[in-house]
């Protein structure tokens, strides 16, 4: 007998990125990211360290290592710690680019550290768009690497590539930012040859 969550995953299995970016932030309270409007997925990923993400409604969110969390809608947001410190916006705070679609941002005070994965994946398949439609504004998954059997491989090699910035390490982010928005797939694989 097949559930609903059977349905989901094998649609949600098919879903592939059009289009990836990310960034890797470097973080020191007090900081604040003021991240408006975007079309597409965004992601935060909290590999060290601590923030509070607030959205536009108004909801607030505690991340604490090894957490995701997902605005389906682009929804305008500010991630911060602590949680009431003004947020600037990209314009403003300027990351550099690493890669084609890649990004680091080094930002705020000389107080507690944070190392965060924020990124942006475009869904442009009719049928992502009506799942993503469904989806709340805001999906927080704590602990993110022991909760999915999909995403400990993904997430740890991220966090792995993010502790380091050894050649290549913009194109593997890369790469996993776009298979983290792909659920049930099992990360970039590697080859031997």
């Amino acid at each position: 007998m097949s559930s609903h969550f059977d349905h989901f995953d094998e649609i949600a299995r098919s879903l592939q990125p059009s289009a990836a970016e990310h960034c890797r932030c470097e973080l020191g309270a007090p900081w604040a990211i003021e991240l408006a409007y975007q079309p597409g997925v965004r992601f935060h990923f909290v590999v060290s360290g601590e923030c509070w993400l607030s959205a536009a409604d108004g909801e607030r969110v505690h991340l604490a290592s090894g957490d995701l969390a997902l605005l389906p809608h682009g929804t305008g947001h500010v991630i911060a710690d602590p949680p009431d410190t003004k947020g600037r916006g990209l314009g403003e705070l300027q990351p550099s680019q690493t890669g084609t679609s890649s990004y680091r941002l080094r930002t705020g005070g000389p107080g507690r550290r944070a190392l965060v994965i924020c990124g942006t994946a475009i869904l442009d398949d009719p049928t992502a768009r009506a799942v993503i439609d469904a989806m709340p504004q805001v999906i927080h998954v704590p602990n993110a690497r022991l909760r999915d059997q999909a995403l400990p491989s993904t997430l740890e090699q991220m966090s792995a590539e993010a502790m380091t910035l050894g050649p290549g390490s913009p194109t593997v982010r890369s790469d996993a930012s776009r298979c983290s928005m792909r659920p049930g797939h099992r990360g970039p694989q590697s080859t031997s040859t």
